[in-house]
């Protein structure tokens, strides 16, 4: 989840708190946070309300995407050299309307319409149907989009800089527009139960743990590979991924490889779609049952790096089996 969109659930959780918590204390625009108050304090959007969108969809959704907050007063200290900061509410009033506006114009101002941008509300008096309104707009990885609600006036490419929405220069949009979308990998783990064995005098069980790795973006994710290093207790299976000793990318050896390390590496046919996971290899645990009271206290942990054509990211995956069998087989790492 990225800063916008964090914040973007912090206001649906707190709601007019943070709104006038923002306003208490006189918060900056940012990168990814602008305020906006109505042409007229009331619904319908006006053709320059449309306009302020198209603008700031275009420019958050060519960047790396942002929060606009409805019904807010904006402005630049008594100095001036003073940023821009929340001054005062401006409530939105016929509230329920400012929202059906908004989802009506987003797809109809800026060309090609991004994906994923969110609207919801925030009332001050449901009686009078006044309130706030707070927009989503995450990043865009393809082609750039154009504002086009004012046909005279627009007709433009916008970028966020600093507080302020700018137009794109000529050389800007020209490499938005040979730029692919790019993938995002992620580490992906899950869980399971192997056998239980007895053997010399131990009494033990399995607990295997799936690594794979998955693709959260929208690109194609070319030449993935993956570098573990499992801590102790855990250890590479020596059967991989399916019990026959086969792993789901070519395992090789490299000199970044360290100690217990393993790295595991694709060619140009090996990729991941976006929105997949490919499962690449299997370590485990083998746990005392002889003391099954300390099995769901066992800490588990190991190192990774990811890698593939345009991406590189390291990260450490840490979890309490306990926790894990309890709540659910399906874990993710937490990246650097």
């Amino acid at each position: 989840m990225d800063a916008a969109q964090t914040l973007f659930e912090q206001f649906k959780v707190r709601g007019q708190a943070l709104v006038d918590e923002l306003i208490d204390e006189g918060t900056q625009e940012s990168l990814i946070l602008d305020f906006k108050a109505a042409r007229e304090n009331k619904a319908p959007m006006l053709e320059d309300d449309r306009k302020t969108l198209a603008e700031a969809i275009s420019g958050f959704a060519n960047s790396d995407g942002g929060i606009i907050v409805w019904g807010v007063d904006c402005r630049k200290g008594p100095h001036p050299d003073d940023p821009d900061i929340a001054q005062s509410k401006k409530p939105i009033g016929n509230i329920s309307r400012w929202l059906s506006d908004l989802n009506s114009y987003t797809p109809q101002v800026v060309s090609p319409a991004p994906i994923g941008i969110e609207h919801f509300i925030i009332l001050e008096d449901r009686s009078q149907d006044s309130g706030y309104a707070v927009t989503y707009v995450p990043k865009s990885d393809g082609m750039p989009h154009m504002a086009i609600a004012k046909k005279k006036d627009q007709y433009c490419y916008f970028l966020r800089s600093g507080a302020s929405f700018i137009k794109m220069e000529a050389y800007m949009v020209a490499d938005r527009f040979g730029r692919r979308p790019s993938p995002q990998l992620n580490l992906h783990a899950r869980v399971y139960v192997g056998m239980e064995m007895r053997s010399g005098g131990k009494h033990t069980r399995e607990y295997k743990l799936v690594i794979g790795i998955e693709n959260n973006g929208r690109g194609l994710a070319v030449y993935p590979s993956i570098r573990i290093q499992p801590l102790s207790p855990l250890q590479f299976w020596k059967y991989g991924i399916d019990g026959n000793g086969h792993h789901g990318l070519p395992r090789v050896k490299d000199s970044g490889s360290q100690g217990a390390s393993q790295y595991f590496a694709g060619g140009i046919s090996d990729v991941i779609h976006a929105g997949t996971v490919r499962e690449i290899t299997t370590l485990i645990y083998e746990a005392n049952l002889l003391a099954p009271e300390l099995i769901s206290q066992t800490n588990l942990s190991m190192q990774y790096q990811l890698y593939c054509d345009g991406f590189a990211q390291s990260g450490v995956l840490e979890f309490c089996l306990g926790d894990v069998l309890s709540n659910g087989t399906v874990i993710a790492g937490t990246n650097d």
